[in-house]
């Protein structure tokens, strides 16, 4: 599990400059169909992908629908919104999305981060298992150890190894067979065990219990706790930022370009602007609204001001993807999935995590207000 959780820290920190020595793969984002064989590190970023064929090396994929029936010797990373896993897996396999089904072969470790994450009875993992999900079905079979963070699981598994499970309940069925030790904790009116086969020892572990007054004792975060929490947050930000740059990119296409080329060229005075922005906004809005007159303008005007800094992430990322990739005269999805990537692994560095914050909604938002300043004088 180690291996796992050091490996996730390390696509976040590196994964950019590798995309950079890779740019002729991933600019090409169309899975090559017609080759049986494909070599190298592959990337591909699509609404909807179906990967097929032998892959001879690392594979990283990101989409809306992401359906996998391949080989590949090396290890697989997908991001998406619905992820379904039917291949075979020389490496690790770590897949991230909002529901998650695995039927295939996993050699090495699996790692799934999900809503809804699912594993049929097809499939099998050679290394370690962890899973952090909002509800889990487990079928299957795991060689290494287990460890399962979730809210709701059902099971009936083979587990060759010891197995952590953290549920707010659990039904273990008749088919669940744990060879090694079974650690839970579940809250005893969640827990639900028809004869599961436990080899090893069973401990139970009481959750925390909290009360209303407010001197309740909160218990400390654990470093491991504290590297989930940041995890959880990296992978959502990531598919957060993938799903409303789809959107922005659906709609306006090349249309983004002259606010990218405005960050580009001006990104200092784009944040002195966006830093007065951000400053003088409550007072103007505060004036407008103590006036019966100015009440929607002020509505209207916070309205816009919430859009823009929403935004802001999409169009710094796009920008930053575009320079990382230096491929700057045509815009394309793959700028926007290597720039949030940047982005991901600033954001997890104290200190410059807070810096890039503030850098990309006053650099973003003054961008923007300098893009429709230049459209309003071309309308006089």
């Amino acid at each position: 599990m180690k291996k796992i959780i050091a490996f996730l820290l390390f696509i976040f920190l590196s994964f950019p400059s590798v995309l950079l020595a890779q740019e002729s793969a991933l600019l090409d984002s169309q899975p090559p169909f017609d080759q049986e064989v494909y070599e190298g590190l592959y990337v591909d970023v699509a609404e909807t992908i179906n990967l097929t064929g032998t892959y001879n090396g690392d594979v990283w994929i990101a989409g809306g629908t992401v359906t996998i029936d391949a080989i590949v010797n090396g290890d697989l990373h997908v991001a998406g919104g619905d992820i379904s896993f039917s291949g075979l897996v020389n490496g690790d396999l770590i897949l991230a999305g909002g529901n998650v089904t695995v039927t295939g072969i996993i050699v090495d470790d699996l790692a799934i981060f999900a809503g809804q994450a699912t594993i049929q009875k097809e499939s099998a993992t050679g290394g370690s298992l962890l899973i952090a999900s909002g509800d889990t079905t487990l079928y299957g079979q795991t060689e290494g150890q287990a460890k399962i963070f979730t809210g709701d699981t059902t099971m009936s598994a083979i587990f060759m190894d010891d197995l952590d499970l953290f549920a707010g309940s659990s039904t273990l069925l008749s088919g669940t067979l744990i060879e090694g030790d079974l650690n839970y904790t579940v809250p005893q009116e969640g827990v639900n065990f028809q004869d599961p086969i436990i080899v090893g020892q069973t401990t139970y572990h009481q959750p925390p219990e909290y009360s209303n007054s407010y001197d309740w004792d909160v218990p400390a975060k654990t470093p491991k706790s504290q590297l989930y929490t940041l995890f959880s947050k990296s992978i959502f930000g990531l598919l957060s930022g993938l799903v409303l740059g789809y959107l922005v990119f659906t709609l306006f296409g090349q249309k983004l370009t002259p606010i990218l080329d405005q960050i580009e060229k001006k990104p200092a005075l784009n944040l002195v602007k966006g830093l007065i922005i951000l400053v003088l906004s409550p007072f103007v809005l505060f004036l407008l609204l103590i006036t019966v007159l100015g009440i929607p303008v002020s509505l209207l005007t916070g309205a816009s001001l919430l859009i823009a800094i929403t935004l802001s992430k999409t169009f710094i990322a796009f920008s930053l993807g575009r320079f990382i990739l230096k491929k700057p005269k045509t815009l394309v999805f793959n700028h926007l999935f290597v720039g949030l990537l940047a982005l991901q692994a600033l954001l997890l560095v104290p200190f410059v995590s807070t810096l890039t914050k503030i850098a990309i909604v006053t650099v973003g938002l003054g961008a923007q207000f300098s893009y429709f300043k230049t459209l309003t004088k071309k309308k006089k």
